[in-house]
């Protein structure tokens, strides 16, 4: 024996859900815009006259018990004073240290 069924279904309300899912509804929402704002506000590069360093926002880690020829690796954070497109090198006397 073959049965057929056809199911319809149709829509209570809009398919597309506009309100917030956030538990605490638009209370929520509108504490992650004003946190979003603070970190857009830390993003801008306050104005400054040209030719300024970059800042360190983190200390280099030490590199200690090495000997000559040793691998070390140390990393920084850097924030660009007044020049969003800073690009860093490092050299040593006047040469380009190379990686590896």
């Amino acid at each position: 024996m073959i049965t057929n069924s056809f199911l319809f279904f149709t829509a209570s309300g809009p398919l597309i859900q506009t309100a917030t899912q956030h538990p605490k509804g638009e209370e929520g929402l509108d504490k992650i815009k004003k946190l979003d704002k603070k970190d857009d506000d830390k993003r801008k590069l306050k104005p400054v006259a040209p030719g300024q360093p970059p800042k360190f926002k983190t200390p280099f880690n030490n590199l200690v018990d090495m000997s000559e020829g040793d691998l070390g690796h140390s990393e920084s954070l850097l924030e660009p004073i007044g020049d969003p497109s800073m690009k860093v090198s490092w050299t040593f006397n006047g040469e380009p240290i190379q990686a590896g």
